[in-house]
């Protein structure tokens, strides 16, 4: 059985030319890039019903699937930290991201 492998990438990867989906997308298909792995920062905000479908028809119409979602606790964001400030909203987010 032969195994076959897909070309993936992570959005961050094209960040410094864009954060717009739609654009990311585009530039992932024209590179013959057809899998993502999306960077999650604030679930909350990132990954309501309507971005979920917004992120969705965006990357259908590009013919790219996201394979994978990284929760990601840079000091960015979490800058009183996420595990080690038992008052920062990391449960929460976390309950969101699941």
């Amino acid at each position: 059985m032969a195994i076959q492998m897909k070309l993936g990438s992570s959005d961050w990867n094209l960040w410094s030319l864009t954060r717009d989906y739609d654009k990311l997308f585009e530039i992932l298909k024209s590179l013959n890039i057809t899998n993502v792995e999306l960077g999650i920062y604030q679930p909350s905000v990132e990954l309501t019903a309507d971005k979920r479908e917004q992120i969705l028809h965006t990357a259908r119409k590009h013919a790219v699937t996201v394979t994978a979602l990284l929760f990601s606790l840079t000091p960015d964001y979490w800058i009183d930290g996420a595990f080690s400030n038992v008052s920062s909203d990391f449960l929460h987010e976390a309950a969101f991201f699941l």
